[in-house]
């Protein structure tokens, strides 16, 4: 897949990172298996061990450490596909580590932001949370700070924030149409006679790996997309300079 220098439209960013996901697949897929099933032990062993608030909150920590790896792995990987670049999950587990302490970083005062901005102003934190989510996925691809991942985030959505606004829409909408027979498992299915609440949160650590991993293919395409709009140049040029 080879990313075309000049403008497109909206829709077309949108099937380009689905395509993306989907020519990175055969390579992701042993990633995204670890990290649902790495989530789904970590619920199964909440809702059967002891109750205590500490060592949940610890495995929660971890779990979302360990997922972000694995996130920046993927990342990486559908990254060098981009660059016409066939690399394993091992060649490029090593640079993801180093990535990871920052990326913690940025993930923190990005989702500390949005969150900030949703329960103090709704709209501007609306706003906010758009122009900040290629935020990690900029910071992956290209040696930068956290505030200048930010900040680079938000100065490339925020001249086509309606535009950016609406492929994440279109992006939603596919995950709904995905979610709606999972929902519908998760009411008829039951579960070692486990709560609705509780199989619902099953269901999301099986599927929030693979719903991550399509939302960073798209942030590598929208990037791209950005980054010619604002400065004409592509998504590797970016990566590749200083």
């Amino acid at each position: 897949m080879i990313l075309n220098n000049s403008e497109v439209g909206k829709w077309r960013v949108f099937v380009l990172g689905c395509r993306l996901f989907v020519e990175c697949f055969g390579a992701i897929w042993p990633v995204l298996v670890l990290s649902s099933g790495l989530g789904i032990a970590a619920g199964w062993s909440q809702l059967h061990g002891a109750a205590d608030t500490n060592s949940s909150l610890a495995t929660t920590l971890v779990l979302t450490v360990v997922s972000a790896y694995l996130n920046t792995i993927v990342t990486l990987v559908c990254f060098n596909h981009l660059m016409q670049k066939h690399v394993t999950i091992g060649a490029v587990a090593s640079r993801a580590l180093e990535k990871l302490p920052i990326l913690m970083v940025v993930l923190l005062i990005t989702i500390s932001l949005m969150v900030l901005g949703l329960l103090l102003f709704v709209i501007p934190g609306f706003i906010l949370m758009v122009t900040l989510l290629p935020a990690a996925t900029l910071f992956v691809i290209r040696p930068m700070g956290p505030i200048e991942a930010i900040r680079k985030s938000h100065n490339l959505v925020w001249g086509y924030w309606l535009r950016t606004a609406n492929i994440y829409s279109l992006f939603s909408i596919l995950v709904i149409a995905l979610l709606i027979p999972l929902i519908a498992l998760v009411f008829l299915v039951d579960i070692d006679g486990l709560a609705l609440l509780d199989r619902a949160n099953l269901m999301s650590a099986l599927v929030s790996p693979w719903f991550s991993a399509g939302l960073s293919s798209l942030n590598l395409v929208l990037c791209h997309d950005l980054l010619i709009r604002q400065e004409r140049q592509s998504l590797i040029e970016f990566a590749g300079s200083s």
